[in-house]
C-alpha cells in the first residue's frame, strides 16, 4: 500500500496440495519479497501490520510488482504464488472528465485506458484476483474484464453488503467472486442466502476480517468453501486453519 490511498497487494499461493504448504511458502515468499523492500527502499517490515510505501520512494506501482515476483523466484514458488491487487478503483474516479487520477501512477487514465492498463498488468505479472478494478457504477466494464482475461474479479465495493445487489452483479457477470465481510450483514441468514447464491453459480466467496470477524474468518472460509481469505494467510487466521 502507498501512504494515504493506494491499491493493496496481496500474496497469494494456489498451487499446493495442502493448506500447510502453502502457508509455509507464503511465508518464504513474503520474507523474500520483505528482503527486497529494506534493500531497496529502506522499509522495515514488521510481519503483521500493513505496510504504507511513503509518497514518493517509487514512481509507479510496477516497481512493487517487480520486487513480489522477484520475491516469488527468489523463493522457489513460481507458478504457484500469484498476487491479489485490491484496486478500489472508486476512490480514483473523478466523474468529471470521467478519469481515474492518480491510480498506479501520476498518469490521469480514461476508463478504457485502465482497462487496456489492466490487461498489460496481467500478461505481464502473476496477477490472479483483481478486486473492484472499476468505479461501483460501472458494471459493463468489470464484466468485460472478467470475459476478457478470465482471472478472479473480485466485488467489495462494487457488491456492499445488500444481498440483492450482490444477486444483480452476480446475475449481471460483474464478478466471480465476492469479498464478503459476515460482520457487516443484518443477519447470519443473510450471509447464509448469499453464499448458496453464489456458489449455485460458480462464484466463490473470499472472506474478511474487516467488521470484527477476527478468528472467527478461518470457521467462515472452512464452512462456506471458499477458495481465498482476505490477506488470511501468514497471520492468526492462518494458525488457527493450521
Amino acid at each position: 500500500n502507498k501512504s494515504q490511498s493506494g491499491p493493496v497487494y496481496n500474496l497469494v499461493s494456489y498451487g499446493f496440495d495442502s493448506f500447510a504448504d502453502a502457508h509455509y511458502a507464503l511465508w518464504e515468499a513474503a520474507n523474500a519479497y520483505e528482503a527486497l523492500l529494506a534493500k531497496r527502499l529502506g522499509i522495515l517490515v514488521h510481519r503483521g501490520f500493513s505496510l504504507d510505501i511513503p509518497a514518493g520512494r517509487i514512481s509507479s506501482d510496477r516497481e512493487l510488482l517487480d520486487m513480489m515476483v522477484e520475491g516469488i523466484e527468489k523463493a522457489g514458488h513460481t507458478g504457484k504464488i500469484g498476487i491479489h491487487i485490491d484496486v478500489g478503483a472508486g476512490m480514483y474516479y473523478d466523474p468529471d472528465p470521467g478519469v481515474y487520477r492518480g491510480l498506479f501512477d501520476a498518469a490521469d487514465k480514461t476508463p478504457d485506458e485502465l482497462f487496456a492498463y489492466y490487461e498489460a498488468l496481467i500478461a505481464d505479472y502473476p496477477v490472479v484476483i483483481l478486486q473492484d478494478p472499476f468505479d461501483q457504477h460501472d458494471m459493463e466494464r468489470h464484466s468485460a474484464l472478467l470475459e476478457r482475461t478470465g482471472i478472479e474479479i473480485a466485488g467489495q465495493e462494487l457488491c456492499g453488503s445488500d444481498p440483492e445487489r450482490i444477486k444483480e452483479c452476480i446475475d449481471a457477470g460483474c464478478v466471480n467472486a465476492v469479498v464478503l465481510s459476515v460482520c457487516s450483514f443484518e443477519t447470519f441468514s443473510d450471509v447464509v442466502g448469499v453464499v448458496r447464491y453464489a456458489k449455485n453459480r460458480a462464484v466463490d466467496i473470499i472472506p474478511q476480517n474487516r467488521c470484527g470477524e477476527g478468528l472467527d474468518v478461518a470457521h467462515f472460509a472452512v464452512g462456506f468453501r471458499t477458495g481465498a481469505i482476505y490477506q488470511g494467510g501468514i497471520d492468526t487466521v492462518s494458525n488457527q486453519l493450521l
